[in-house]
C-alpha cells in the first residue's frame, strides 16, 4: 500500500466528514434538514476542478493545493 493512497483517503475522508458535520450541526439546531450544504460541496469539488485545470496542474499529484483552492473559493 502507498502513502499517497493513505493521504488521498485521509483527505477525502475528512472532507465528506467536514460536508457531515454540517448537516448535522444544522439538523440539530434548526430541526430541519438543510441538503444546501451537498450543494457547496458540490460547487466547490467542480470549482476546484476547473480552476486546477485551466492553472495546467494536475488534482493527483497535488491534494492539499487542490484542497486550498477548494476551500477559499466558496467563501
Amino acid at each position: 500500500m502507498s502513502l499517497q493512497f493513505v493521504v488521498d483517503g485521509l483527505l477525502t475522508g475528512s472532507m465528506i466528514g467536514l460536508g457531515a458535520i454540517g448537516v448535522t450541526l444544522t439538523y440539530s439546531i434548526l430541526r430541519f434538514s438543510n441538503f444546501a450544504h451537498g450543494d457547496f460541496m458540490a460547487w466547490g469539488t467542480y470549482a476546484t476542478l476547473a480552476v486546477v485545470s485551466a492553472i495546467g496542474a494536475t488534482i493527483s499529484g497535488q491534494p492539499k493545493d487542490s484542497g486550498a483552492i477548494g476551500a477559499t473559493l466558496p467563501t
